[in-house]
């Protein structure tokens, strides 16, 4: 037996399917360190068990899932397959290849498969005991176990030796038998507490009994008054309300006669009522027509007092216009007038402008010599003064300028101070300020990293969560279809259970029998009850069998008259026998004809049933034969018309010719059926729910682990943004500070250099500016005296200039008033030419407006002429309309007096109406108080007594209502005295009774069961002993041989330190090389531990060899000498046991026959690459791990 094939998938560093074969004795397998060659191991040690998460170098089961690259997602499951050739038969399973497979979701379950079929750990682990192939037996040795092997604590050691024995499945036996052992002794001790308490219970609830059976006897004696009391009401109540009704219906047939004359009157009214409907139509038409005449009258004489009006105001008209067209002439002769006298006046003023044109020439030509003169002299003066101001101004702006400097100088000197001490400050807090942003800096990239990795963290933990939520959701829709299934299985099943129990569907007889709890041996339950009908065929049985359908099959005709007598004496009704013993088959025996299209089958050969009805069933439904569709069924003719033919819908065709049709109503066939089939599908549900309850309650429960997981993430993300917003102020403010000082810094260095040359600066703006103010007094000095002489002469000229041009204004004012009046003259003219234009042309107008005027008086006389005519006309007319409509009006009249007296009749018919109505609703009233009372009846004998009906009669003789109302209060005072009374204690007792036979029972097989397994504890440790004694003092031989070969000499011996226990003693390990004398195996070197623990671990391969081994760098610390020796023992055990080896040793590589490389050429992600060596030679195949 070999492991033939590994296969990784999303295992740790493997995301991608790879496959390891292993056809040599020795397979090494070589890579650099961290690149995932333990990881191969761990694979083979969790597949077939392992569940310390430490020995697969986790700390949670779902960290050997891959959890991704910066490239690749994480994936959602970890799967090994691992495949184990059986040819010894070593497992005890039938198969000769077995493949093992393990699998794990993020969401925490797990699935282990075993050729592909489900199975539990226990069967895996089971499968391995004893065989030293388990994930904690000696096949698997890692670096670690060499030290765990020789070391103080001595488990590890133990647990090697007892594989080899095989004594691992005894210890479990015995761990399991022990703490059965322990679980018997407690429910003994349980079950003892338990009976005690039931056994005093038993004898209360005997007394209990006693009580109780006292109790309804006076129940049912009190019953039996109250019911005939009731009986009695009922009795009298029925009385009463029959004649009530008596009364009742003589009313009622009073105010229908009522209703009737009511009715011949309201048909009167309402005949009445169309007449003066249509006598108000006439009246309304002739009422139009008068006021259509009466509008056009209206309208005529408007349009006459509009004719009258025209010509009154076209008089009006032509006596304004001839007294306007003599105030026009009038105002004519005037205007011409005044126009005559401005033109005379226009002549003289033309003649005197001339000479003031003559004045106004000389003034300005003498004014315009004494200006030219004046014009040098005031250039001059002002070239002067400006000079001058200049100068002055100059002379100011340069002292003001000299002062500024002097100012400004003192301020420099200052301000270069500050600067040069501000430098120096700056230039000793440099160093300090740098070293502090780098630590600062360099603390923020740390936590950059820790955010990083909690960011990656949290993402993975959310698409858990939101996986997870997607799972309770799918779990919770499942959950409540389930639930809403299962309540409506529930509902049916108890609406089954009851219409069973109650026998619904069956007539009374059948009910009485069916409940006859001593009914004879050869009475059969009812047909339907048993019949076994498929759902489709239930229509057309139930319809076949009829009434039939609750026959009861008897054996005998005793059978019959047994039952018939029975329901006689409990006046159980009536029920119908089917007496097989008196049927021979034989006489009903007829040959069936072949099936023809639309045929389904003869009714008998279609349903189950028990063999002892297989007669009544022959008899019932052997005749009747089923097809698909009515139409097929009237099509068949022949012999069929001999049998009785139904349709699946239920359509009947009797040979009688009596065809009955319709859906039929609800029976009680199918109905057991229906009942085991509703229990059944109720069983698979729950099982379905509580399936999906638990996987609910695991993801419910991953859910929280996660988010509380992803809580606490958060929590750590806030503290280290919390942190990293602190360090990002800091170092911003820092940053921020240091580039403020160095930009001081610059920025002080280069303004004192600025400073500094500012100062040469003034220095020599200084002492130009008192050069320059000299020569500029000088000057302002000499042009004041010059200035002096030119402004007297400036006076002169301008005193004669000022006479001038005073003169000149008066001239030309003088000129301006003359062109005024001119102007104005010329104005005047002009405009009494246009209106007296004006005036004509209204003069015109005026004769025309007169002409029209005329006009239209002659008009509108005439037109008024012909209007008076025509409204005579009109009014004739509307009288003769007038008296048409005053002759309606009187019918009117007429018929609303006989509306009037028919309302009065009908008033005093709904008077005597309403007064009979009443009393009929006084008399149903009483009804409903009696029919009220006689439901109280009911209710208080059904609440009290649960009595279903009650058939109303008078007391029974000799008995009167008060004396037995004596008897009733007489029984309630017993009851009253009773004490509280326990009306279930009877069933309690029995139920108790059988529970306390039941534990005596149980606590008798306990004690039983305890001795059996103190027995079986006894053999196992007997049995076990026995192996490991034998094993133990093998491994002892071999230990020493294997010691000596591989040390080439020196000693080493075993011993148990406690000899009388050895299934429990500890085993001590003494071992020393040649030529030395060490006190300890702690005294021994690396090399010569890791020697050691070969040599124990080959003594015991020699006792019982494993089917493989595989070693974790075990050949680590041992030197090339020894190396040779320790692959020379490989080689040796090789033919019998399948090394794998774990190496980065050459001469290990080169005694290998495969050669498995693993890389990461992906950061965290592995891949397999093998060579396979052949004949000596080194010649790979180059073949990668498959995936």
């Amino acid at each position: 037996m070999y492991l033939s094939q590994l296969e990784i998938l999303g295992f740790k560093s493997f995301p991608e399917k790879t496959i390891l074969e292993f056809n040599g004795d020795v397979t090494a397998v070589v890579g650099p360190n961290g690149c995932g060659k333990t990881n191969i191991l761990d694979s083979i040690r969790w597949v077939l068990g392992e569940q310390r998460t430490s020995a697969l170098r986790s700390a949670k089961m779902e960290e050997v899932i891959f959890n991704g690259t910066a490239q690749l997602k994480p994936l959602g499951l970890a799967e090994v397959n691992l495949t184990i050739k059986n040819d010894r038969g070593l497992l005890p399973v039938e198969y000769d290849e077995i493949v093992i497979t393990r699998r794990l979701f993020r969401s925490g379950e797990s699935e282990y498969l075993l050729n592909k079929s489900q199975c539990r750990l226990k069967d895996i682990m089971e499968l391995f005991y004893d065989t030293g192939m388990g994930p904690h037996a000696y096949s698997v040795i890692q670096q670690g176990m060499i030290d765990a092997i020789l070391s103080d604590k001595a488990e590890d050691r133990r647990g090697l030796f007892e594989e080899a024995a095989g004594v691992t499945k005894y210890k479990h036996r015995k761990k399991e038998a022990i703490a059965k052992l322990e679980a018997t002794r407690a429910d003994l001790l349980r079950l003892g507490d338990i009976i005690i308490e039931i056994d005093k219970q038993v004898g209360q609830l005997r007394r209990q009994a006693a009580k109780a059976r006292q109790f309804s006897r006076f129940k049912d004696e009190l019953k039996n008054i109250e019911l005939a009391l009731g009986a009695s009401s009922l009795y009298e109540t029925q009385a009463k309300f029959k004649e009530i009704e008596d009364r009742r219906s003589a009313l009622q047939l009073e105010i229908d006669s009522l209703n009737i004359e009511f009715e011949k009157r309201e048909l009167n009214l309402q005949e009445t009522r169309l007449k003066i409907s249509e006598h108000e139509r006439l009246a309304s038409e002739h009422r139009q027509k008068v006021a259509e005449l009466s509008s056009k009258a209206s309208e005529i004489e408007g349009e006459i007092k509009l004719g009258k009006h025209k010509v009154e105001t076209a008089g009006h008209d032509i006596e304004k216009s001839r007294n306007e067209m003599a105030a026009l002439d009038s105002r004519i002769a005037a205007l011409q007038d005044g126009i005559e006298q401005n033109g005379s006046r226009l002549e003289q003023l033309d003649s005197h402008k001339i000479t003031l044109s003559e004045h106004l020439s000389s003034i300005e030509n003498e004014l315009a010599e004494k200006v030219s003169a004046l014009l040098p002299r005031e250039t001059a003066v002002n070239e002067l003064r400006e000079r001058n101001a200049a100068s002055t101004e100059k002379i100011s702006a340069l002292r003001a300028e000299a002062a500024s400097i002097a100012q400004m100088r003192t301020g420099l000197d200052q301000k270069l101070q500050e600067i040069q001490g501000d430098t120096a400050a700056i230039d000793q807090s440099r160093g300090a300020e740098q070293d502090g942003l780098n630590a600062l800096e360099q603390e923020r990239r740390k936590l950059d990293n820790d955010i990083e990795k909690l960011n990656q963290k949290k993402a993975a933990m959310i698409s858990n969560i939101v996986e997870l939520d997607n799972t309770l959701d799918r779990l919770r829709d499942a959950l409540a279809r389930d639930r809403a299934e299962l309540s409506g299985h529930a509902a049916r099943k108890e609406l089954l259970s009851q219409l069973i129990e109650t026998g619904e569907g069956y007539s009374s007889g059948a009910k009485t029998l069916m409940s006859w709890t001593e009914k004879p041996s050869g009475m059969m339950l009812p047909l339907m009850e048993v019949l076994q009908v498929p759902e489709q065929y239930r229509d057309a049985v139930s319809s076949a069998l009829g009434n039939l359908a609750e026959v009861i099959p008897v054996k005998s005709m005793s059978d019959a008259e047994s039952g018939i007598e029975y329901l006689l004496g409990n006046a159980g009704g009536r029920a119908s026998f089917l007496v097989l013993g008196k049927i021979e088959l034989s006489s009903f025996a007829v040959e069936r004809p072949n099936g023809i299209e639309g045929f389904v089958g003869f009714a008998d050969t279609l349903v189950g049933y028990p063999d002892d009805y297989r007669i009544a069933v022959n008899l019932l439904l052997g005749h009747t034969a089923i097809f698909d569709s009515r139409k097929a069924m009237l099509e068949a003719d022949g012999q069929w018309r001999r049998y009785n033919l139904v349709s699946l819908d239920g359509y009947h065709h009797a040979p009688n010719a009596v065809i009955s049709g319709g859906k039929p109503g609800q029976t009680a066939l199918g109905r057991r059926q229906d009942l085991v089939d509703v229990t059944s599908d109720i069983e698979q549900i729950s099982e379905r729910i509580r399936s999906s309850e638990a996987k609910f309650e695991r993801n419910l429960e991953a859910l929280q682990v996660q988010k509380e997981e992803l809580t606490s993430v958060e929590k750590d993300l806030r503290r280290l943004d919390e942190d990293k917003r602190k360090i990002d102020a800091e170092l911003g403010q820092l940053k921020f500070d240091f580039r403020e000082r160095e930009n001081r810094y610059s920025a002080a260095v280069s303004q004192g250099r600025g400073i500094s040359s500012e100062i040469a600066f003034y220095d020599e703006r200084l002492k130009g500016i008192q050069a320059e103010l000299g020569q500029l007094e000088n000057q302002v000095r000499l042009g004041a005296e010059k200035l002096n002489a030119v402004s007297t002469e400036l006076l002169e000229v301008r005193g004669s200039v000022s006479r001038l041009e005073s003169s000149l204004t008066e001239a030309r004012i003088r000129a301006i008033e003359h062109d005024s009046l001119t102007a104005k003259l010329r104005s005047d003219i002009e405009h009494g030419g246009e209106l007296r234009f004006e005036a004509e042309k209204m003069i015109a107008a005026h004769r025309a407006a007169i002409e029209v005027a005329e006009n239209t008086i002659k008009n509108s006389t005439s037109r008024n002429e012909e209007l008076e005519t025509s409204v005579y006309d009109i009014l004739a007319e509307r009288r003769e309309v007038q008296a048409g409509l005053r002759a309606i009006e009187d019918k009117l009249t007429e018929l609303m007096e006989e509306t009037g007296r028919i309302d009065d009749e009908l008033s005093t018919h709904r008077k005597e109406k309403d007064r009979l109505t009443a009393d009929l609703h006084t008399l149903e009233l009483e009804q409903q108080g009696l029919q009220s009372s006689r439901h109280s009846i009911f209710d208080r004998l059904r609440m009290e007594f649960n009595v279903v009906t009650v058939d109303p009669m008078p007391l029974p003789g000799g008995k009167t209502a008060e004396m037995l109302k004596i008897e009733g209060d007489e029984i309630r005072q017993k009851l009253q005295r009773m004490d509280p009374v326990n009306l279930v204690a009877a069933e309690d007792y029995e139920r108790e009774k059988d529970r306390l036979d039941f534990l005596v029972r149980q606590r008798d097989d306990l004690v039983a069961a305890e001795e059996s397994l103190m027995e079986a504890i006894s053999k196992i440790n007997t049995t076990a002993e026995a192996r490991f004694r034998e094993t133990y003092a093998k491994i002892q031989e071999n230990f020493e041989s294997v010691f000596q070969t591989l040390f080439e000499g020196g000693e080493a011996h075993l011993e148990l330190e406690d000899a009388n226990n050895p299934l429990e003693s500890p085993i001590g390990i003494f071992a020393r090389p040649g030529g030395k004398r060490l006190l300890s195996v702690a005294q021994l070197s690396g090399g010569e531990r890791a020697l050691t623990a070969i040599s124990l671990l080959f003594a015991i391969y020699l006792v019982k060899p494993s089917p493989f081994c595989i070693l974790d760098e075990v050949d680590a610390p041992l030197d090339d000498a020894n190396l040779m020796r320790f692959l020379k023992l490989i080689k040796k055990f090789s033919e019998g046991t399948q090394f794998i080896i774990i190496t980065h040793n050459k001469l290990t590589m080169e005694a290998s026959d495969v050669l498995y490389g693993v890389t990461m050429e992906t950061p965290g992600v592995s891949k397999v690459v093998s060579v396979k060596f052949g004949n000596g030679n080194g010649n790979g195949d180059g073949r990668g791990g498959k995936g």
